[in-house]
Parts: structure tokens; C-alpha cells; sequence
């Protein structure tokens, strides 16, 4: 019950962050094992994950950060609504 505790505890984006990794990093193990089989299959559990890991969190904070930058001098007064409309605008750019 620790565990929960203190994740209760964490503001919002924290609580983001924690949650939108290990989802990012399932999408990079499965693109892994679609696109590079050679590297899947040669490669041990743990170098896959970290692998996995490091793409996530470039990928987490491409996507971020350029928002965090720019939201303050697009919105006066950052509403959570207002910025989850720029970040997935900034994905689909992305993308």
C-alpha cells in the first residue's frame, strides 16, 4: 500500500509520466519484434527493455517538452484541457 501512497501523493504531470512509460515502451517492444527480428532474437530480455526504455523516454519528452515550452506563451492561463489539445496536436505533427 506504500506504493500507492506515494504515487497518490504526485502531482499531475508525475503522475502522467509514470503511467504513459510502460505503455510507450509495450508499442517499442512490439515494433522490435515486427521490424527488427535479428535484434529481438539476439539480444537478451534485459537489453530489449532497456532499449525499450530509452525510445520511451526520447519519445515521452519530444513530445513534451516542446509543450511545456510553448504553452505559456500560447495560453495566458494553462488549463489542463487547453494543454492536452496542444500536446496531441503536437504528436500528430509527429507523427
Amino acid at each position: 500500500m506504500g506504493i500507492i501512497k506515494d504515487i497518490d501523493e504526485l502531482n499531475q504531470r508525475q503522475k502522467i509520466f509514470i503511467i504513459s512509460i510502460p505503455i510507450i515502451m509495450t508499442f517499442w517492444y512490439i515494433s522490435l519484434y515486427l521490424f527488427h527480428k535479428h535484434f529481438f532474437q539476439h539480444n537478451d530480455l534485459i537489453i530489449k527493455l532497456s532499449f525499450c526504455f530509452t525510445l520511451s523516454i526520447c519519445w515521452y519528452l519530444l513530445n513534451i517538452l516542446p509543450v511545456w515550452l510553448t504553452i505559456p506563451k500560447i495560453i495566458k492561463t494553462p488549463e489542463p484541457e487547453a494543454e492536452l489539445f496542444v500536446t496531441a496536436f503536437t504528436s500528430i505533427v509527429y507523427l
